[in-house]
């Protein structure tokens, strides 16, 4: 047991040591109800990754961050990241040394993105008929969402939607033809798409006055 804390603590795990310390509050608290815990599929990845272009994009979509959940891929990652560190620190860098700790640290986190990508691929067909049910059969399409991405295509784009009393994560692209939105753009959902578990939108400004627009949703 000394070891292990002995090992946890070196320089070289302490910043692996600590992520973990707070992925297992997280979860210890949400299973407590201290905190509603709500899976956003795709959704909550605050970053603005549009801002990366299409790497960060294709990123995205080859971890399976658009079906799985970020808090989970993320809480497991780090599990793994933890687990390698520490053992190939234990067994391979006898002499303690800061630069070996921190390139095996490294190199775990590296090692374990795949390790996380490989365990979340059996349960893709499950969280993606979890967000289906979740998420796509709500009567979302008529209002209105506030884009959060740095903009929204016809390939890419998020936005936030208000929904019984709590704003909402969605997927959404951009209808061929449409004016360009952007961070911060008001767009009107036009349709859903079930399978690809997103909706269509276009800048609801110009296509309808609000005061019509607000009429149409109270009718």
């Amino acid at each position: 047991m000394p070891e292990i804390i002995r090992e946890a603590l070196a320089w070289y795990n302490l910043p692996l040591t600590i992520l973990l310390g707070l992925v297992l509050l997280y979860w210890l608290v949400t299973l407590l109800g201290i905190f509603d815990f709500d899976l956003d599929f795709g959704g909550d990845v605050d970053a603005d990754i549009s801002l990366g272009g299409g790497f960060f994009k294709t990123l995205y979509k080859y971890f399976d961050l658009d079906v799985v959940p970020l808090s989970l891929f993320g809480s497991i990652c780090i599990t793994f990241a933890w687990f390698l560190s520490m053992l190939t620190n234990y067994y391979f860098n006898h002499a303690l040394g800061l630069v070996m700790g921190f390139v095996y640290m490294g190199g775990s986190v590296l090692v374990s993105l795949f390790l996380t990508k490989a365990a979340m691929r059996p349960l893709r067909p499950w969280l993606r008929q979890l967000a289906i049910e979740g998420t796509v059969h709500e009567p979302m399409v008529g209002k209105i969402c506030t884009v959060r991405t740095g903009e929204v295509t016809d390939s890419f784009g998020q936005g936030l939607v208000k929904w019984d009393g709590r704003e909402k994560i969605l997927q959404i692209r951009l209808v061929p033809g449409s004016a360009p939105l952007k961070r911060g753009d008001e767009a009107l959902i036009i349709e859903g798409d079930d399978k690809r578990l997103l909706y269509y939108v276009q800048p609801w400004e110009g296509y309808f006055p609000k005061e019509t627009l607000d009429e149409q949703l109270r009718s």
